[in-house]
């Protein structure tokens, strides 16, 4: 492209974004005193909020006053940082299980397990138990392999926090739904 093509469209994109600029200033300062806002020295991050907000005035879905309140807008960050924080351990601890263990695991008696393995089946005498050797066998039916690994008391703990992270995203869900869709919106 030679120079004289070049010089035509970057001074047709100037006088493109001139025009552009003008409605906007236009626009923001017709908008702003309906919204009950100064109009004087707009910049164009606050055209561009501006703009925003008139959508959401004339959107199906209506903002909610609550939506435009600093603290309320803190606290939905805060439960969906939260609520993120939650799916990725939730997300790590699972995914690291399954590659050893099926679903199954998390309908034991993780509780009973784990107090079994930490205390009574830390002895040299564990084999002659039989509900050790019961406890084995139901482990044993929920790897992947059929063997019940070394790391089985940290599996069984990492079971259990999985278990109540899934509790709490459930008892949170509805909390994190609407937090989310006022800080998406």
């Amino acid at each position: 492209m030679n120079l004289w093509k070049k010089r035509e469209r970057l001074l047709a994109f100037i006088k493109t974004t001139q025009l552009s600029a003008r409605k906007w200033r236009e626009n923001s300062q017709a908008l702003a005193p309906l919204l009950g806002l100064d109009s004087d020295g707009l910049t164009v991050k606050q055209v561009k909020e501006l703009s925003r907000m008139a959508l959401l005035v004339f959107a199906e879905d209506k903002p909610e006053s609550q939506w435009f309140d600093a603290k309320y807008f803190e606290q939905v960050e805060e439960t969906v940082t939260k609520a993120k924080r939650l799916y990725q351990d939730l997300s790590l601890l699972k995914s690291r299980l399954d590659a050893t263990y099926t679903d199954g695991i998390y309908e034991l008696d993780l509780d009973g397990l784990i107090v079994r393995y930490s205390g009574e089946y830390q002895g040299s005498l564990k084999m002659f138990n039989s509900s050790y050797r019961n406890d084995q066998k139901q482990i044993a039916r929920v790897t992947n392999d059929g063997k019940v690994p070394k790391e089985v008391l940290t599996d069984l703990i990492d079971a259990r926090k999985v278990k109540k992270l899934q509790a709490q995203i459930e008892d949170s869900a509805e909390t994190v739904s609407n937090s989310a869709w006022a800080l998406l919106s």
